[in-house]
């Protein structure tokens, strides 16, 4: 559950760059005195040429608002002036959209620039630029990546802005998982960097770091980004610092190290002067490392202080980013309708700025709270509108999260066959992308989608397959959570020796982390299969040992509904057994029955067939797990049957050779679609199969006295079997209680 939050989604923050560069207070002031001084007295184009500059200005230190209202008088001054006047207005008017967080009216801002490119100016280049960052921020990263190709290859971009093209390739290149492309576009950026630029060589090393970051090295990105960090404190550049610290902090989140996360967080979010973005990120981080830990109260403090601070600055994206990770938090902890209303507001928000992704996450997750609030309609509908944006924008990603969430559904549904296509579905996505960390979940759930179905040993390899993708990543909850949800697989199967190994090495895994709610939901999982393998010693004495794993193992429901499918039913007598209590005395025919049963229990289970009562002297087994029928359930049934009239003939001999009492037994078998499931009141239940084939089976053992045969079995099951036995067809034979005459086979014993 705890791994779901790693890799944080919009933590990732570019470093200023070209169009981040700040003018002292004191310049700024100046420079607008200037310009109210001397804008009615200059002519229309140096007068509209210093409004845009000073709409720069007011960008740069955040007041876009005010840059807005000036652009609009701009864009009517650009009118007479020609297109080259409309472009520049249009280009800052991107701007102030694009930081305002308004991204429809940014992207239609740049996309008019770009319509009009003369040749390969110097402005078309900025607006590819920054129309790249625009489709990053609604999750269109592949068309972000073309974008900033064609400028790149086309020559537009100089200087800084050039170098800040190839960074920002090598943010979408990375969010695709196209990681080898990215590293190549760092070392042409390299090639750039003008011998000596410290600063240079600083930005370098933070950008590889965040491609190690991404790829999972975390202990290289830590040092890329520590020695970005020393050089950014040497030159005082305090946003790229802060960059760097929010960086960090999310290296020691990643390493599940809470503690130092929160610390760090701490220490970098009391400025006041900070970028709004990175200010809220500081604060989203510390909350989401608080929710890991354990300490929810502490998380939605955070979470609020987030959104409060994103509203006094008017970043309404911020705004809605922090609404989105509190309804994570209102969720887990079951508050529903406070997890609801946060996405809901959430949604508008992300509707009304245009971003597409944020659209479709808020989506993805309100689908899920009404899944839990029973409004199967209302999940529906916002999960199909969340994979119609994803698929719109392209978003592997968000393809990805939705096939795993749907999988996620349908397995709590019990619909472990659509689970199971979902999660390969979102395997592949995740495979394509290189996301080892999302991967490994998905091994994992097809692991427990495998163990519902008693598939056990499918259920080790695809768990083996989960823990070697993280086998060597430093976060320590990520092996925890496998190993814990694998100890529930094996007490399913009766290894309960391994599960408690398990669980005990998760707890040993967790502990350091800080993670104490997980921490105490491993120890009482701990005491829980203590408790259920004693449980199970002793149900298991009286009930088949599969039927009791499966009641124990996720409560009840999975007993609750009642399975029809084909299986094979055998039914064993003992001949003569009347006349046998006449001679012996009671003590003595318990002893003989007892021992008569265990033996032909041990055939039955070594064939793989279940118990499924004792009746007097009579034996009934099915060969067909609920919900997992074999191909071959038949043939096991017949070589069960077999090899208990071998194994009594064995016993006979031993018998008769100490003078004790010999056993007869004969052995129907019939195979058929049954019902299996609980038949009784609700007083008391039996976990049985009704079926003709139950009736088919019972019938048949009671013939094969008169026929002489300790064999017999039905057609169907004849037909199933093949040539792997020596079948004599006895002809159609008169059954008791049952119309009509049933086709009779002797099976060679």
């Amino acid at each position: 559950m705890y791994s779901r939050y790693f890799q944080p989604l919009g933590l990732k923050r570019r470093l200023p760059l070209s169009d981040d560069s700040t003018l002292l207070p004191a310049h700024s002031l100046r420079y607008v005195e200037i310009v109210v001084a001397l804008r009615d007295e200059l002519p229309a184009a140096e007068r509209l040429k210093l409004l845009c500059e000073k709409a720069d200005i007011d960008v740069r230190g955040g007041r876009c608002d005010v840059a807005l209202t000036e652009l609009e008088h701009c864009a009517q001054l650009a009118q007479p002036l020609g297109s080259a006047a409309q472009r520049a207005v249009a280009y800052q008017t991107g701007r102030a959209h694009y930081l305002a967080g308004d991204l429809g009216p940014a992207q239609a801002a740049f996309e008019s620039v770009v319509a009009d490119q003369r040749g390969d100016d110097a402005l078309a280049g900025r607006a590819l630029l920054q129309l790249a960052r625009v489709l990053v921020g609604q999750g269109r990263f592949s068309q972000s990546v073309r974008v900033l190709q064609r400028a790149l290859d086309g020559g537009m971009l100089g200087g800084a802005d050039k170098l800040a093209g190839h960074y920002d390739l090598v943010y979408g290149l990375a969010h695709e998982g196209l990681y080898d492309e990215a590293e190549r576009e760092l070392a042409v950026a390299e090639t750039i960097i003008a011998p000596g630029d410290s600063m240079g060589r600083a930005r370098l090393a933070y950008y590889r770091g965040w491609v190690a970051f991404s790829r999972r090295r975390i202990d290289v990105a830590t040092a890329l980004v520590d020695d970005a960090r020393r050089e950014f404190h040497l030159q005082r550049d305090q946003v790229s610092l802060a960059c760097a610290e929010l960086m960090r902090a999310c290296l020691d989140f990643e390493r599940a190290d809470l503690q130092a996360c929160i610390d760090r967080c701490d220490r970098s979010s009391d400025d006041d002067g900070a970028r709004p973005d990175i200010a809220v990120s500081f604060l989203m981080l510390r909350g989401l490392a608080l929710f890991v830990a354990g300490r929810f109260a502490e998380a939605e403090s955070e979470y609020r202080r987030a959104e409060r601070l994103a509203a006094l600055r008017d970043r309404e994206a911020l705004v809605a980013w922090a609404q989105r990770w509190r309804a994570d938090l209102h969720a887990f902890c079951g508050d529903y309708d406070a997890a609801r209303a946060a996405l809901e507001t959430c949604l508008r928000v992300r509707r009304a700025i245009g971003d597409s992704l944020g659209a479709a996450m808020a989506l993805t997750a309100l689908s899920w709270v009404h899944r839990n609030t029973g409004d199967q309609a209302a999940a529906a509908q916002a999960f199909d509108e969340a994979r119609e944006l994803a698929n719109r924008i392209g978003n592997r990603w968000e393809l990805a999260n939705l096939a795993a969430e749907e999988m996620e559904a349908h397995f709590l549904r019990g619909d472990v066959h659509q689970a199971e296509h979902c999660a390969n579905e979102a395997a592949g996505h995740y495979q394509a992308i290189g996301d080892q960390v999302r991967l490994s979940r998905i091994h994992k759930h097809l692991a427990q989608i495998a163990a519902v179905r008693d598939d056990f040993d499918t259920a080790e390899a695809q768990f083996a397959q989960a823990l070697a993708l993280v086998a060597d990543d430093p976060n320590r909850i990520l092996r925890a959570e496998i190993l814990d949800s694998r100890a529930e697989a094996r007490a399913d199967s009766g290894r309960v020796d391994d599960a408690l190994r398990d669980l005990h090495l998760a707890l040993e895994l967790v502990q350091p982390t800080g993670a104490v709610h997980l921490a105490n939901a491993i120890a009482n999982h701990i005491a829980h299969v203590r408790e259920r393998h004693a449980a199970q010693a002793v149900l298991s004495r009286y009930m088949e040992p599969k039927i009791v794993s499966r009641l124990l193992s996720r409560g009840p429901r999975r007993l609750v509904e009642n399975v029809e499918q084909e299986a094979s039913v055998l039914f064993s007598d003992v001949r003569g057994f009347t006349t046998l209590t006449e001679q012996l005395g009671p003590h003595d025919v318990v002893d003989l029955l007892n021992q008569h049963f265990e033996a032909m229990t041990e055939e039955i289970v070594a064939c793989g067939g279940t118990i499924d009562k004792f009746i007097g002297d009579a034996v009934m087994a099915v060969f067909g797990d609920p919900g997992r029928p074999r191909a071959d359930d038949a043939r096991r049934c017949v070589q069960a049957a077999i090899a208990m009239v071998q194994r009594r003939r064995a016993l006979n001999e031993a018998a008769l050779a100490r003078g004790a009492v010999a056993l007869n037994i004969g052995v129907g078998v019939a195979t058929g679609n049954v019902v299996m499931g609980n038949i009784g009141s609700p007083r008391r239940m039996n976990y049985t199969v009704i079926g003709d084939a139950v009736n088919v089976a019972s019938r048949l053992e009671s013939l094969t006295k008169e026929a002489k045969r300790p064999v017999l079995i039905d057609s169907v099951t004849r037909m199933r079997l093949g040539d792997a036995f020596a079948v004599l067809e006895l002809g159609e034979l008169a059954v008791k209680g049952r119309q009509g005459l049933v086709p009779a086979f002797a099976v060679e014993a």
